[in-house]
């Protein structure tokens, strides 16, 4: 892994830990499938190839993209049901 910058605050991808590593892949990863204002929402086979490149340039962990790319290919081709609705409590109740 390449000492390089990943954000404003000037961490480097080895100052970080695992799972600090594997949630910064995995928020790209969902910015880049959900369709946004800005740009539509991208297939697996479209959001991996960035991953990839951002992971050349060291800006993320190479390993945990390829780890990525097996797991979420298994699923990105089926539909998956959404998640059952919550039961939704009034912040009230939790307010003395």
């Amino acid at each position: 892994m390449e000492n390089r910058n990943i954000d404003t605050m000037h961490i480097c991808m080895d100052e970080l830990d695992f799972i600090s590593r594997l949630m910064a892949c995995t928020d790209i990863y969902q910015a880049v499938r959900e369709e946004r204002p800005y740009h539509p929402g991208r297939s697996h086979a479209d959001t991996i190839p960035i991953l990839r490149s951002m992971a050349e340039q060291g800006f993320i962990d190479k390993k945990i993209v390829e780890d990525f790319d097996k797991v979420m290919a298994k699923y990105s081709n089926k539909d998956v049901p959404p998640p059952e609705p919550t039961l939704q409590v009034p912040i009230s109740k939790f307010i003395l």
